[in-house]
């Protein structure tokens, strides 16, 4: 596919952002199944080159018993100085997958897992939000993966799927395309750890407590930091090339 230009013109701090398009989602996700927690994993990422200077942004938001308190987790994850599109997008992903296995390995499992497995009410149900066709038609097995710098990553977003799945049987994880519109987040998660050049991850809840201004340090991937207030964002070019082949593997 061609690759494709964002003009990111005074990017702001995304855990500030009053615009996101993910409540969309958040607000029309059905809870048919009956599950006490609900889990949203928005993902993205970017290469100014690609390859080339890499970010990959993640937010996670968990509801328990879908009422308020809404916990959101903003994650930005410096990828390196070079590394592909694909790559970070990948990184992405794995950030949230991991937070949100955390979360879920948190939790206070509910007394209906006591039940026969026919009959147990659903833990969680976990979406996953992607504008990368390419990573979310991999997720679902419909494509599959043979770049060998990619490959491992892959496997890894497997492993994490597989484990957060045993937590409990019934509960569903699904992956859905996005257009890049309703990622927003996500993509400006991305672009802050580019310009910033680290990783870290900052939270806030449904009574607005934001927790960058935080001096606490919080672990994000395989890189630790200390949470500081946000600097100033200068106006910035992103390179945005989607490396999906003709044959649909990467």
């Amino acid at each position: 596919m061609a690759g494709r230009k964002r003009t990111r013109d005074g990017v702001t701090d995304a855990s500030q952002s009053k615009t996101s398009s993910n409540h969309h989602h958040q607000q029309t996700s059905n809870n048919k199944n009956g599950a006490s927690v609900q889990i949203t994993i928005h993902f993205d990422g970017g290469s100014r080159g690609n390859p080339g200077i890499a970010g990959a942004g993640a937010e996670v938001v968990i509801i328990k018993n879908a009422t308020p308190p809404i916990t959101k987790y903003f994650i930005r994850q410096f990828c390196g100085m070079r590394e592909t599109n694909n790559h970070a997008e990948y990184q992405g992903l794995i950030s949230g997958l991991e937070h949100a296995r955390t979360l879920l390995g948190e939790l206070t499992v509910p007394s209906s897992t006591s039940l026969p497995t026919s009959v147990s009410k659903p833990m969680f149900n976990l979406q996953v939000f992607g504008d990368s066709n390419l990573i979310i038609q991999q997720l679902r097995g419909n494509w599959q993966c043979k770049n060998d710098n990619i490959r491992p990553l892959y496997l890894r977003c497997q492993r994490l799927i597989h484990e957060i799945r045993q937590i409990d049987k019934n509960s569903i994880v699904s992956f859905d395309h996005i257009y890049r519109e309703q990622n927003e987040v996500a993509d400006q998660l991305a672009n802050e750890a580019m310009d910033q050049r680290r990783s870290w991850m900052t939270n806030e809840s449904s009574g607005g407590n934001d927790a960058e201004n935080n001096a606490r340090t919080m672990k994000v991937g395989v890189v630790t930091v200390g949470v500081a207030a946000a600097a100033a964002r200068r106006n910035k070019e992103v390179i945005d090339v989607d490396d999906d082949s003709s044959d649909h593997s990467c």
